[in-house]
């Protein structure tokens, strides 16, 4: 069974460098994980804490996004 999974909050992470999506490793999800389980799409969270990142939250989101997307080939 295929599944479409609609939120994902290791965005953050991956861009901070605790983990390594493509290899799995750090979190609990990655993408071999994902391909074994079905998935036919994942939506990633690009949530920015305003204290952590005064004034930098438009930038901070957008490096998630960018971090996400060079996974992706």
């Amino acid at each position: 069974m295929q599944f479409f999974d609609t939120h994902c909050d290791t965005a953050m992470r991956v861009l901070d460098g605790e983990l390594d999506f493509a290899a799995g490793k750090g979190g609990h999800i990655g993408l071999p994980q994902l391909i074994e389980a079905g998935s036919c799409a994942q939506v990633f969270a690009c949530f920015v804490l305003s204290e952590r990142h005064p004034g930098k939250e438009k930038e901070r989101a957008k490096a998630m996004i960018e971090k996400i997307y060079s996974m992706a080939g």
